[in-house]
């Protein structure tokens, strides 16, 4: 059907969060802490995507930049549907983060993947992880880590 489902890459990755909350975390998508890797270009329209959705929802974005993180947040449009639970993290915190969230998307600009198998292993709670990177950020293998 024209004009049905999602428009871009960082809408249909809120789409697939939507879709696949309750049975994969187990938790509404209303309810969950979400991590962003990455303040370029798809990390604001994954935000856009994501408050038109859930204005309140739990974010972290994580940068090498906390400014940029800080100016994607800022950005008038972001700010207009929502990210009043949203906050900023540097790259060292990367970890800290996605361990307390939900779902972490990834959209770096890195030529290599930054998220390996053993990375994950030490994780103490389910984790949906979804790449809108190219390359990938996320190495293969990630989603077979119990």
């Amino acid at each position: 059907k024209i004009g049905k489902g999602s428009v871009s890459v960082s809408s249909a990755a809120v789409e697939l969060m939507m879709s696949r909350a309750m049975q994969d975390i187990r938790k509404p998508a209303s309810k969950l802490n979400v991590c962003i890797v990455g303040a370029g270009k798809m990390s604001r329209l994954l935000l856009l995507a994501l408050f038109s959705k859930y204005p309140e929802i739990q974010v972290t974005l994580v940068n090498r930049s906390v400014e940029k993180a800080q100016e994607v947040l800022d950005d008038d449009l972001v700010k207009a549907r929502g990210g009043a639970n949203a906050t900023v993290a540097p790259l060292e915190k990367m970890w800290d983060a996605i361990r307390a969230s939900d779902v972490t998307f990834t959209a770096t600009g890195s030529k290599v993947p930054i998220m390996h198998p053993e990375d994950l292993e030490t994780l103490e709670r389910n984790l949906m992880l979804i790449d809108i990177s190219v390359p990938l950020n996320v190495a293969s293998g990630c989603a077979k880590v119990d």
